[in-house]
């Protein structure tokens, strides 16, 4: 019971602590940004997939 109330204890902390943050951030007129989506995934070389197959006979 004790575990559980100091870790909804440190999600609130966290959470005043990023709001403060995200309120900096915006009053410097800072933008924020979402991270960019990664490029699409690279094709696996054949000789890779003939070695992993080589590997389950």
């Amino acid at each position: 019971m004790v575990r559980a109330i100091l870790a909804e204890e440190q999600r609130e902390a966290f959470k005043q602590i990023l709001r403060e943050v995200i309120r900096e951030e915006l009053a410097r007129g800072v933008v924020i940004q979402e991270h960019p989506k990664p490029a699409a995934e690279k094709e696996v070389p054949k000789q890779t997939l003939d070695f992993l197959a080589s590997l389950c006979d």
